[in-house]
């Protein structure tokens, strides 16, 4: 089980998977995989979430560094905290609430409890208070990280800021990050609510989530459309789905221009106001927080991921086009798909506050593509600053950053 991936649509054998207890540990076996670092890559594998399967390596013959082994937690007096790369986000949710009340943006995912923070840190962090509180990756303030000579470095801003940054977006083998917490909102509204409409009403409310989300929905607010598989054919499910932070009072008068303009009522709805803990509970969908009560899962599917800039939202006839192809073909098709619509900008986000200059990522989100995609102008510096810390690069992957 140690070497399949998480999408069992790849399949790869590693030359061998090794884990460490310590930072030092990490460091060691990076320095015995030089001397072939030109025939044997070396990754690292946090969660193992990874869609591309880059965990075990994205091909054959990586040596696989699994860091499930390190996993303190400190929290510090200043409720910073010190968090080491073996942690999964429903155990960090946990001792993080245990120790302050505090909390950070969480992902919003069905495996919330299984996913590791050292790819969700270190590759954005988007969750259910991200509009509120920014990126995990924002939250930041240094990255240890072991280079490629086995050197163990910390990388705050005013320390190694060119790795600091590059860490933000493009990270390596990072075996601890300190970040910065909030303190956890007593009241959360977990709420949904479903409808079963032909595409045309179903365009009609997804023009009408852009549009709130816009221009009218608070930072505290986090929404999600989602649209199912349905056997029937002309007709589209598809639900608001997520978490307001704050009070049922105000939830219900920030709701209702979006549910009364939509031209019908919903099949289902549930509002329920939770905290902190409980309301994680239940976004995540698998009824627990505590990784230790059974195995992760694991899946084999295909994911497109498709960003649309808050300047340039998805036109009515692109809208039209997307459900009525999903009230046919999606019907009879024999594959079973979701789709799934988030927005994390709009008005007040906190994520657009950040900027783009910050970190490597230049798109906070096919071959050579990603390089663009992901980093943009910021690719060749990328490429000056791996050069510096990774010469011999032995940290390779297909979307690994590379001289």
């Amino acid at each position: 089980m140690d070497s399949l991936a998480f999408n069992r649509h790849f399949e790869y054998t590693p030359a061998a998977i090794v884990f460490p207890r310590s930072t030092q540990d990490v460091a060691i076996v990076v320095k015995c995989a030089s001397p072939v670092n030109g025939t044997i890559p070396v990754s690292a594998r946090s969660g193992g979430h990874s869609y591309g399967a880059f965990n075990p390596g994205g091909q054959d013959g990586t040596l696989v560094i699994d860091l499930s082994n390190l996993k303190n937690i400190t929290v510090n007096q200043d409720y910073t905290l010190n968090i080491q790369t073996g942690n999964r986000l429903g155990d960090v949710a946990l001792a993080l609430f245990a120790n302050g009340n505090v909390q950070w943006p969480m992902l919003k995912l069905d495996l919330l409890a299984y996913v590791g923070i050292g790819g969700h840190a270190g590759c954005g962090g988007f969750g259910l208070a991200s509009r509120a509180w920014g990126l995990v990756l924002d939250q930041i303030e240094s990255t240890r990280v072991v280079i490629a000579n086995s050197t163990v470095l910390r990388a705050p801003e005013s320390i190694n800021s060119d790795l600091f940054w590059a860490l933000h977006g493009a990270s390596r083998i990072a075996t601890e990050y300190k970040v910065r917490t909030r303190s956890a909102p007593p009241s959360n509204i977990v709420f949904s609510y479903t409808y079963s409409v032909d595409p045309s009403v179903a365009s009609e409310i997804l023009a009408s989530f852009q549009s709130f989300y816009q221009y009218s929905a608070p930072p505290e607010l986090g929404l999600q459309l989602s649209v199912f598989f349905f056997r029937q054919l002309g007709i589209i499910t598809l639900s608001f789905i997520e978490i307001y932070m704050g009070s049922l009072t105000a939830f219900n008068t920030i709701i209702a221009p979006l549910i009364s303009s939509v031209a019908v009522s919903p099949r289902t709805s549930n509002v329920t106001q939770f905290e902190w803990i409980p309301s994680l509970v239940r976004k995540g969908g698998i009824g627990m927080l505590d990784t230790s009560l059974r195995l992760d899962a694991i899946d084999t599917f295909f994911a497109k991921s498709l960003m649309v800039p808050h300047d340039a939202v998805l036109a009515p006839s692109a809208i039209r086009a997307l459900f009525d192809y999903l009230g046919a073909e999606g019907v009879t098709t024999d594959t079973k798909w979701f789709v799934l619509a988030d927005l994390f900008d709009g008005e007040g986000s906190m994520i657009g506050d950040i900027p783009l200059s910050s970190t490597a990522y230049a798109q906070p989100l096919s071959d050579i593509q990603w390089q663009t995609q992901y980093y943009g102008d910021h690719y060749p510096i990328l490429q000056s600053i791996h050069s510096k810390y990774n010469p011999s690069s032995p940290f390779r992957y297909p979307q690994a950053v590379a001289t």
